[in-house]
């Protein structure tokens, strides 16, 4: 069995017939590769659909693997919205970068490299999600801040990634329910001012069940 053409470009649409067979394939594959549905990791090539068309295309309780190369997966999330949605329960192997290339802003759609709506989502490997290095302080609320990666799901595990150059927040918990970040290092800008804010994990008032074990958090010199 052969892999379904992976030609995308912005703006095209995920057919139906193409998803099944993307799932005929992945039933019969135990991981994915986000290379498989034409994600390059080249730096140039906008890779954010071809690794939403993958993460679409890994069935639940599966694995998708976005292996290391020798630059970076561009992505253009602009918005929350255009984030890479993970809204059902895999495991992502990351050990590549996934960097968002988009312009920082605060607001009520503030962009996020990944947004994470499912429950029961591992994100795993030695990866990192990078930002631009724009810095964005002192949003009054929280959910307007400018992240890397969001997170709404329970029972989420973020396990031995790196967080660098995040625009505000690294991790945001919008009220989740047993999340646990461990082994992550984090590494943000030291700021000389009073009360300036900005954050490397950021979770909501009504979380509950939330650990941060073996993090490292230092400071971003290269």
């Amino acid at each position: 069995m052969t892999f379904p053409d992976t030609t995308f470009s912005t703006g095209t649409t995920i057919t139906s017939n193409w998803l099944n067979a993307v799932n005929d394939y992945c039933n019969n594959n135990p991981i994915i590769s986000v290379k498989e549905f034409g994600a390059k990791g080249d730096g140039i090539t906008d890779d954010t659909v071809a690794i939403q068309a993958a993460i679409n295309g890994t069935p639940t309780g599966g694995t998708l693997s976005i292996p290391a190369t020798s630059s970076f997966y561009k992505i253009n999330a602009t918005t929350l919205s255009g984030a890479l949605l993970v809204n059902k329960s895999i495991t992502i192997i990351l050990d590549g970068t996934l960097k968002n290339i988009a312009s920082v802003v605060a607001g009520a759609n503030p962009p996020y490299t990944m947004y994470i709506t499912g429950n029961n989502v591992t994100i795993k490997g030695i990866g990192t999600f990078q930002g631009t290095g724009t810095i964005i302080t002192n949003t009054l609320t929280a959910v307007n801040r400018p992240g890397l990666l969001r997170i709404d799901g329970n029972n989420v595990t973020i396990d031995g990634i790196n967080f660098i150059q995040q625009p505000e927040v690294s991790i945001f918990g919008s009220n989740p329910k047993y999340l646990t970040v461990k082994n992550c290092t984090f590494k943000g800008y030291a700021i000389n001012g009073t009360n300036t804010q900005y954050y490397a994990i950021d979770v909501e008032f009504s979380s509950y069940g939330v650990q941060v074990i073996n993090n490292r958090f230092l400071k971003y010199d290269s």
